[in-house]
Protein backbone atom coordinates (compact mmCIF):
# COMPACT_ATOMS: atom_id res chain seq x y z
CA UNK A 1 0.00 0.00 0.00
CA UNK A 2 1.09 3.48 -0.81
CA UNK A 3 0.82 6.77 0.63
CA UNK A 4 -1.67 7.83 -2.52
CA UNK A 5 -3.66 4.77 -1.74
CA UNK A 6 -4.83 6.73 1.50
CA UNK A 7 -6.50 9.81 -0.85
CA UNK A 8 -9.71 10.06 -1.68
CA UNK A 9 -10.30 8.44 -5.73
CA UNK A 10 -11.59 12.04 -6.68
CA UNK A 11 -8.41 13.95 -4.86
CA UNK A 12 -6.26 11.58 -6.84
CA UNK A 13 -7.96 12.01 -9.80
CA UNK A 14 -8.20 15.87 -9.51
CA UNK A 15 -4.17 15.83 -9.14
CA UNK A 16 -3.98 13.33 -12.04
CA UNK A 17 -5.85 15.74 -13.71
CA UNK A 18 -4.00 18.94 -13.21
CA UNK A 19 -0.45 17.22 -14.56
CA UNK A 20 -1.99 16.17 -18.03
CA UNK A 21 -1.38 18.78 -20.20
CA UNK A 22 0.29 19.21 -23.75
CA UNK A 23 3.75 18.10 -24.20
CA UNK A 24 3.70 15.14 -21.17
CA UNK A 25 4.31 11.59 -21.85
CA UNK A 26 2.35 9.44 -20.17
CA UNK A 27 1.22 5.70 -20.04
CA UNK A 28 -1.73 3.82 -20.32
CA UNK A 29 -3.64 0.51 -21.77
CA UNK A 30 -5.40 1.48 -25.08
CA UNK A 31 -6.20 -0.18 -28.12
CA UNK A 32 -3.89 -0.24 -31.14
CA UNK A 33 -4.43 -0.64 -35.25
CA UNK A 34 -4.67 -4.36 -34.39
CA UNK A 35 -7.36 -4.77 -32.25
CA UNK A 36 -5.75 -5.47 -29.18
CA UNK A 37 -5.17 -3.60 -25.94
CA UNK A 38 -1.45 -2.43 -25.32
CA UNK A 39 -0.05 -0.62 -22.69
CA UNK A 40 1.71 1.97 -24.52
CA UNK A 41 3.24 5.38 -24.01
CA UNK A 42 1.65 8.96 -25.76
CA UNK A 43 2.43 12.72 -25.70
CA UNK A 44 -0.50 14.49 -24.85
CA UNK A 45 -1.46 16.97 -27.58
CA UNK A 46 -4.23 18.52 -26.05
CA UNK A 47 -6.80 18.03 -22.97
CA UNK A 48 -10.96 18.84 -23.31
CA UNK A 49 -12.97 16.00 -23.09
CA UNK A 50 -10.63 13.58 -24.69
CA UNK A 51 -6.99 13.68 -24.37
CA UNK A 52 -5.27 14.40 -27.98
CA UNK A 53 -2.57 12.17 -28.49
CA UNK A 54 0.70 11.19 -30.46
CA UNK A 55 1.89 7.38 -29.57
CA UNK A 56 5.41 6.53 -28.97
CA UNK A 57 6.74 3.07 -30.62
CA UNK A 58 10.03 1.54 -30.85
CA UNK A 59 10.62 1.62 -34.19
CA UNK A 60 9.26 2.77 -37.33
CA UNK A 61 6.30 0.85 -38.85
CA UNK A 62 7.90 -0.73 -42.62
CA UNK A 63 4.81 1.08 -44.11
CA UNK A 64 5.58 4.48 -42.81
CA UNK A 65 9.20 4.25 -43.75
CA UNK A 66 8.33 3.47 -47.27
CA UNK A 67 6.14 6.50 -47.18
CA UNK A 68 7.81 9.87 -47.18
CA UNK A 69 5.25 11.78 -46.19
CA UNK A 70 4.31 9.61 -43.03
CA UNK A 71 7.95 9.46 -42.43
CA UNK A 72 8.70 12.96 -42.26
CA UNK A 73 6.23 12.98 -39.25
CA UNK A 74 8.22 10.79 -37.32
CA UNK A 75 9.75 12.45 -34.63
CA UNK A 76 12.48 10.71 -32.53
CA UNK A 77 12.48 11.08 -28.57
CA UNK A 78 16.33 10.00 -26.79
CA UNK A 79 16.71 8.59 -24.35
CA UNK A 80 19.60 11.13 -23.52
CA UNK A 81 17.15 13.76 -23.41
CA UNK A 82 14.16 11.65 -21.75
CA UNK A 83 15.25 10.32 -18.64
CA UNK A 84 12.08 8.50 -18.41
CA UNK A 85 12.55 6.77 -21.85
CA UNK A 86 13.83 3.31 -21.53
CA UNK A 87 15.44 3.80 -25.14
CA UNK A 88 15.42 5.68 -27.86
CA UNK A 89 11.93 6.02 -29.90
CA UNK A 90 10.00 7.67 -32.24
CA UNK A 91 6.13 9.84 -31.93
CA UNK A 92 4.30 9.13 -34.69
CA UNK A 93 3.17 12.68 -35.28
CA UNK A 94 1.09 11.38 -38.47
CA UNK A 95 -1.79 10.36 -36.52
CA UNK A 96 -3.71 11.91 -33.77
CA UNK A 97 -4.86 9.64 -31.67
CA UNK A 98 -8.25 10.72 -29.36
CA UNK A 99 -9.32 9.06 -25.95
CA UNK A 100 -11.68 10.11 -23.52
CA UNK A 101 -10.01 11.87 -20.90
CA UNK A 102 -12.03 10.22 -18.34
CA UNK A 103 -10.52 7.15 -19.37
CA UNK A 104 -7.20 8.49 -18.98
CA UNK A 105 -7.23 9.82 -15.69
CA UNK A 106 -9.13 6.57 -14.67
CA UNK A 107 -5.99 4.53 -15.74
CA UNK A 108 -3.56 7.57 -14.79
CA UNK A 109 -5.05 7.48 -10.85
CA UNK A 110 -4.62 3.84 -10.71
CA UNK A 111 -1.27 4.51 -11.33
CA UNK A 112 0.68 8.04 -10.91
CA UNK A 113 3.96 6.44 -11.71
CA UNK A 114 2.65 6.43 -15.38
CA UNK A 115 2.83 9.80 -15.51
CA UNK A 116 6.34 9.60 -16.98
CA UNK A 117 7.58 12.75 -17.47
CA UNK A 118 7.60 16.34 -20.28
CA UNK A 119 9.03 16.64 -23.54
CA UNK A 120 12.01 19.05 -24.37
CA UNK A 121 11.41 21.94 -26.10
CA UNK A 122 13.31 20.56 -29.15
CA UNK A 123 10.87 17.53 -28.96
CA UNK A 124 7.86 19.97 -28.94
CA UNK A 125 9.04 22.30 -31.55
CA UNK A 126 10.06 19.18 -33.75
CA UNK A 127 6.27 17.74 -33.28
CA UNK A 128 4.60 20.87 -34.04
CA UNK A 129 6.74 20.61 -37.32
CA UNK A 130 6.13 17.47 -37.67
CA UNK A 131 1.93 17.73 -37.22
CA UNK A 132 1.65 20.80 -39.56
CA UNK A 133 3.09 18.37 -42.81
CA UNK A 134 1.02 15.00 -41.63
CA UNK A 135 -0.90 14.30 -44.49
CA UNK A 136 -3.59 12.73 -42.48
CA UNK A 137 -4.95 15.10 -40.39
CA UNK A 138 -7.89 18.29 -40.18
CA UNK A 139 -6.64 21.61 -40.66
CA UNK A 140 -8.27 22.26 -37.44
CA UNK A 141 -7.17 18.94 -35.88
CA UNK A 142 -3.14 19.84 -36.98
CA UNK A 143 -4.02 23.85 -35.59
CA UNK A 144 -5.74 23.02 -32.02
CA UNK A 145 -2.93 20.60 -31.30
CA UNK A 146 0.22 22.74 -32.39
CA UNK A 147 -1.05 25.96 -30.56
CA UNK A 148 -1.41 23.57 -27.03
CA UNK A 149 2.03 22.30 -27.53
CA UNK A 150 2.96 25.92 -28.72
CA UNK A 151 1.55 27.58 -25.31
CA UNK A 152 2.97 24.90 -22.85
CA UNK A 153 5.86 25.06 -20.40
CA UNK A 154 7.73 22.57 -19.71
Amino acid sequence: MSLGDQFPQGMVESSVARQLLPGVVVKFRACMDDGKVHEKRFVILHVDEEAMTCVINSDINLIIRNDADRLRCQVEIQKSTHDFMDHDSHIDCGRVRAYPKAEVLAQLAKRPGWILGSITTETRDQMVSALKHAPTLSAPTIALCCESLEKSSF
